[in-house]
């Protein structure tokens, strides 16, 4: 420790004592007279506030070194994917010269404290002496690991990291790039084979992700052959609900690369799971690269559309004509006649229950059935009102009120043309994603009728009359309680269908329309109380599932104090539950740990205050744990390159014997003295500032008790 002054101690020395000459002559009379204590105890006072006063304006500073030893830090990382469960050091199996390996590498290191990781997907700390090593890793991510390392020992003094892994990355970066901007040099070693074997491997799987029932879905199958030129092999896809399809391809010479389809036919809908493989060849090293598994989502594309027609008319006919010419729609019309006939012969089924949708082409006229009318609205199926110059208005507003997005509020007689213009909300809308401008097309017949749209509803498109535009609605769209409807106020749609030769290049325009309307409405809304999924529709094997949740309230505000209990069941029938945890906001999380192969179903349910507040549910998949294998060769040269650009030194797994003290001899591994300087200004330090006001208190309280001015 030692102390510096603004100017030179003798000065303050020189201060001090003119401050005790100056306090002594001060009180060597006083009027009245006082005892010698007494006047010697105010001398003392004043003078020892003087001379900290003094001290002070010396800027006194002073400085402490504290002395210590640190302990450098050498990491350990050791690739543990499933590719390396069976990589053999000579004499020994892997995991036993992994532990050799740390004890080798610890005496090489010196002083230096060893923290050893293992990683395949993600980072774990070992402890040689009481962990053992599981091979379970389903993803090899080499920069990851790099970089979780470095974060997990930031501030500590890391001097360098030794890596154990054959190179072989499948997951996340290039380690080459996160190498060059690593702080501290990165010792690689290599392990595994590096000789080429003969192998047949299923390299890639392409196909779409969604797909529909009773339409062939083409899957591209990327074989990868080496030693094999010539010979034949047997490829083979399966899935639950497709017929099973093989074919038989020959192999190129020498590696290579062959490409070739399988089509498969979904036959029910869902999320499914589907499986190509190939017969393994004579030779191979590994057949566990044979096959793998992949998912898709079928749908049912076909939409069931129930058309109700008012009476044949041009807008019935152009309608009809476009949704029976479009083989992903299955249209069921009925044309009201007269009364109760029906031009098709038998009126609307009673129940809607096998419908998409409903198409009111113009629905209901003036005499409609009100049993039908009825059916409509209590189905809740999504509907499209197209109106005519036939529809009853009355019986639209008292029957279908609350069904479609407008209402009728003053009914007059006579129609107007009008053209369509595109509101500000419809021209970012997807209905309007079409092909043409919608304000081009003929103008319709626009009733004078006043139309209302609901609060909730959108309108897309209003009118212009004479080129005059007015707030009026003619396209408008809803979607309520899960539930889409839309109306198009317009009569004379057919003049869409069939545009003048002068305008040939909007003959599209109409038919985008009417299908992006069809695919709007039969879409629904997700406005669930509880949305619950896996962060995967199909997780690779060995990866870990976890699942995320959001829960509403009744006005679909978020909820964060429910309880959602997630139930998950496995492909035996097996139910175990998981109670997910609260992130705050009404969001939810629960991770399940890694799991077996095959389909799961699960299902959660939302509670508080012992009130079910929903449920969802849905499936899931593990695929095999076959990612590792698709290669599984060693790359010295990636590892070459990683100790090369951090600076540090490459060797393979064999050399680890001879392993010297001088690889590491850039890291500085030797324990280093730290010396920490502290410095503390007086002049700062508050306890004196109280202390001058304590002894000069302390005088003027004795010179008042003295009589003293």
């Amino acid at each position: 420790m030692s102390i510096a002054f603004g100017f030179h101690p003798l000065a303050l020395v020189l201060a001090l004592l003119l401050a005790g000459v100056l306090t002594w002559w001060t009180y060597r009379r006083t009027t009245p007279p006082i005892s010698s204590a007494r006047r010697a105890t105010l001398i003392g006072l004043r003078w020892l506030s003087l001379s900290l006063v003094l001290l002070l304006l010396a800027e006194p500073v002073i400085r402490t070194v504290l002395r210590s030893t640190q302990t450098p830090i050498l990491a350990i990382l050791l690739d543990t994917s499933r590719s390396l469960s069976d990589a053999v050091h000579p004499g020994q199996d892997y995991s036993t010269a992994l532990t050799a390996t740390v004890a080798r590498v610890a005496d090489a290191a010196g002083d230096a404290e060893i923290r050893t990781f293992t990683f395949g997907a993600d980072v774990r700390e070992w402890a040689p002496e009481s962990d053992t090593i599981a091979f379970d890793g389903g993803r090899t991510d080499i920069t990851a690991a790099l970089e979780d390392v470095r974060s997990r020992l930031v501030g500590q003094p890391l001097r360098g990291i030794v890596l154990v892994s054959d190179g072989r990355y499948n997951t996340g970066s290039n380690p080459l790039y996160a190498a060059e901007r690593y702080s501290v040099p990165i010792y690689t070693v290599v392990v595994g084979d590096t000789a080429t074997y003969r192998d047949l491997r299923i390299e890639n799987i392409a196909t779409n992700e969604i797909g529909y029932v009773d339409r062939e879905m083409p899957v591209q199958i990327t074989l990868h052959a080496n030693g094999y030129g010539g010979m034949a092999a047997r490829v083979h896809l399966t899935g639950s609900n497709i017929a099973a399809r093989d074919t038989t391809v020959v192999l190129p010479p020498d590696e290579a690369e062959i490409r070739f389809y399988l089509t498969m036919t979904p036959s029910t809908e869902g999320f499914q799971r589907f499986e190509a493989a190939v017969d393994a060849l004579d030779g191979e090293r590994t057949t566990a690269n044979n096959r793998t598994t992949f998912s898709a989502r079928i749908l049912r594309r076909k939409l069931s559309i129930l058309f109700l027609a008012a009476g044949p008319s041009p807008d019935v006919a152009a309608v009809r004509e476009m949704l029976q010419a479009d083989p992903d729609m299955e249209v069921h019309a009925r044309t009201q006649k007269s009364g109760f006939e029906w031009y098709e012969g038998a009126p609307p089924p009673s129940s809607l229950d096998r419908f998409d949708l409903v198409i009111l082409a113009g629905y209901p006229g003036r005499q409609a059935d009100s049993a039908v009318l009825d059916a409509v609205a209590a189905s809740g199926k999504p509907v499209l009102f197209l109106l005519d110059r036939t529809t009853d208005l009355r019986l639209v507003r008292e029957k279908l009120g609350q069904v479609l997005p407008v209402s009728v509020q003053t009914m007059r007689q006579g129609f107007i043309d009008a053209s369509a213009v595109e509101s500000a909300e419809g021209r970012t809308h997807p209905i309007l994603n079409i092909s043409g401008d919608l304000e081009r097309l003929p103008p319709l017949s626009y009733s004078s009728s006043r139309w209302t749209a609901t609060p909730d509803a959108r309108t897309l498109a209003t009118v212009s009359v004479r080129g005059v535009p007015l707030d009026e609605p003619l396209l408008v769209v809803r979607s309520r309680s899960g539930t889409r409807s839309a109306a198009i106020l317009g009569a004379g749609i057919w003049r869409w269908r069939n545009v003048p030769t002068d305008l040939s290049d909007l003959d599209r325009v109409f038919p985008e329309l009417l299908t992006n309307l069809l695919q709007w409405i039969a879409t629904k809304s997700d406005d669930r109380p509880v949305r619950v999924r896996p962060n995967e529709e199909l997780f690779d094997g060995g990866d870990a599932v976890r699942f995320t949740g959001e829960v509403y309230n009744e006005s679909l505000e978020p909820m964060g104090d429910a309880s959602l209990l997630l139930s998950v069941t496995d492909p035996a029938g097996s139910t175990l539950e998981y109670r997910m945890e609260s992130l705050g906001a009404g969001t939810y999380s629960r991770g399940l740990g890694r799991l077996p192969q095959g389909t799961y179903r699960y299902r959660a349910v939302a509670a508080k205050d012992g009130v079910i507040l929903g449920a969802d549910s849905g499936q899931f998949a593990v695929g095999e744990l076959l990612l590792e294998f698709q290669d599984s060769q060693a790359d010295p040269d990636l590892m070459r390159g990683i100790a090369r650009r951090s600076g540090g030194e490459f060797v393979h797994f064999a050399e680890l014997a001879s392993l010297r003290n001088e690889v590491f001899e850039d890291a500085s591994l030797e324990t280093e003295q730290i010396e920490e300087e502290s410095q503390l200004a007086l002049r700062r330090f508050l306890p004196i500032l109280f202390v001058i006001v304590v002894l000069l208190s302390a005088e003027w309280i004795i010179r008042k008790r003295s009589g003293m001015v």
